[in-house]
């Protein structure tokens, strides 16, 4: 297996999430990893503020958020496409942008457990609907 600088990639894909964007990349940064991980966004021309609050987070946190920006919409599928494709890690972890993570160290629980178990292909977890 060759290395990779990312152990991580979050892709989280958003289409006018303008009241939930905030809190869903907040789940990110609190990640406590002991490997380098990212967040790309992959959104697609929203219509509200979405955009607008994902630069200001991507400039507070230029080396943890990559934010891939559609010139026009082009649906969830050939979004998500393009995001899976920007990701760097070894390992991707999908979530959307109306999501948020309640747990730290999530994505460390989930990398240990797939770098323990080579034959796992993916890994999941419990969720709470609000």
């Amino acid at each position: 297996m060759c290395e990779h600088e990312v152990k991580a990639s979050a892709l989280m894909l958003t289409y006018n999430h303008e009241q939930f964007i905030g809190r869903a990349i907040e789940g990110f940064l609190m990640q406590r990893t002991r490997f380098p991980c990212e967040l790309v966004i992959a959104e697609d021309c929203s219509t509200d503020r979405t955009r607008e609050i994902i630069r200001e987070y991507s400039q507070k946190h230029p080396d943890r958020i990559r934010v891939l920006l559609n010139r026009h919409n082009i649906g969830a599928r050939r979004t998500i496409v393009r995001g899976y494709d920007a990701c760097r890690g070894q390992y991707v972890a999908f979530t959307d942008g109306d999501d948020y993570w309640t747990c730290p160290d999530k994505l460390q629980r989930q990398v240990d457990l797939l770098d323990r178990r080579p034959d796992c292909a993916m890994c999941f977890h419990s969720v709470t609907v609000v």
